[in-house]
């Protein structure tokens, strides 16, 4: 849903192309519904993305070709080849990650490097817990957090940054 909302308040004001799994993971390892039917429905998003069609990442790239900003969600780094050949086809001006975990709750290896593969490539990262600005930032290296919430670290008006930006909006819920 996040998604979802994020691509409808976008569209207020900009041109908005969304791209989507049409199957986002195995079926052996995820038996539960591949869309969610309480998501917003959003006029003309492509159901494109096929986890194991190196192809349909290709296909997403050159829709995305030359956008301004590419937005993209990282849930797992399950997904970490399909978002670098999509990214590196589409050459956007900026890239960024709504990281809802950096690595996943249950670890697998090449995890960590995986996530630093893709992540440590992106313009910018927004998250929505201090926790998982801390673990980006030992994944990626030295990577501001803005805005508020517990454990958002503010930064003085009219500062110059360098580098990485997580913007961490908000603990929106308890998970688990």
């Amino acid at each position: 849903q996040h998604g979802g909302y994020l691509a409808q308040a976008f569209r207020d004001e900009h041109e908005v192309t969304v791209l989507s799994w049409q199957h986002q993971y195995p079926k052996l390892l995820f038996r539960r519904a591949q869309r969610d039917p309480r998501a917003p429905s959003l006029p003309g998003p492509r159901f494109v993305l096929r986890w194991w069609d190196p192809m349909s990442w290709w296909r997403a790239g050159r829709v995305a070709r030359g956008t301004d900003v590419l937005v993209f969600p990282w849930t797992t780094p399950f997904h970490a080849v399909a978002f670098r050949v999509l990214t590196r086809v589409a050459r956007p001006g900026r890239v960024v990650a709504v990281v809802h975990n950096a690595t996943t709750h249950d670890a697998f290896p090449l995890q960590r490097s995986l996530s630093r593969w893709v992540l440590g490539r992106c313009d910018g990262l927004v998250c929505h817990a201090a926790a998982v600005a801390d673990e980006l930032e030992r994944i990626v290296g030295p990577t501001e957090v803005v805005g508020g919430g517990s454990g958002g670290h503010r930064l003085p008006p009219g500062a110059h940054h360098r580098g990485r930006r997580a913007a961490f909006c908000a603990a929106i819920r308890h998970w688990r």
